[in-house]
């Protein structure tokens, strides 16, 4: 909330992207639970390394990740973090003489008015994810209002 109140007191957009792992569950059962604790933490590293300070980074819980842009003066720049997240978490991770697969599928939601709904952006980022998963992982998705297409470009994320 503290970001979104920034965002909105210094007429920026915001960007709330939803992570989530692909085949990890065949990451544990190939290579076992301590290569996938090391393809977690390998992908915080990596997320943090993308994005600026002043953006959040954290885990939900499981092989799912959320985080919040702040200071976004495009909505062009999220396309272009999700295009990085996705090349970054692309590359394998080194464990024990072994390289494990890694992709990810991210859901991305933008919000540009000024009066941000934090459950709205999270919401319509997990529809957007879920459409990533959908066509086989390993991309993004922006959420587009009242479509179910894969998006090229964002717009508004508000209630919707």
């Amino acid at each position: 909330m503290v970001a979104l109140e920034g965002a909105k007191r210094h007429e920026r957009g915001v960007a709330a992207f939803i992570l989530d792992l692909d085949k990890f569950k065949e990451t544990n059962d190939t290579f076992g639970h301590l290569s996938g604790d090391q393809v977690l933490r390998a992908t915080a590293e990596r997320l943090v390394c993308i994005v600026r300070n002043c953006d959040t980074v954290a885990r939900l819980g499981g092989d799912e990740f959320v985080v919040l842009l702040t200071e976004l003066n495009h909505p062009e720049e999220a396309g272009i973090i999700a295009d990085r997240i996705v090349a970054a978490l692309s590359a394998p991770v080194s464990f024990e003489g072994h390289e494990i697969p890694s992709s990810v599928s991210v859901g991305v939601c933008t919000g540009f008015s000024g009066e941000f709904d934090a459950a709205a952006l999270l919401r319509n980022a997990d529809r957007a994810l879920y459409r990533a998963k959908a066509v086989g992982g390993n991309g993004s998705n922006i959420f587009v209002p009242d479509s179910d297409l894969n998006a090229t470009h964002s717009t508004p994320c508000m209630a919707d």
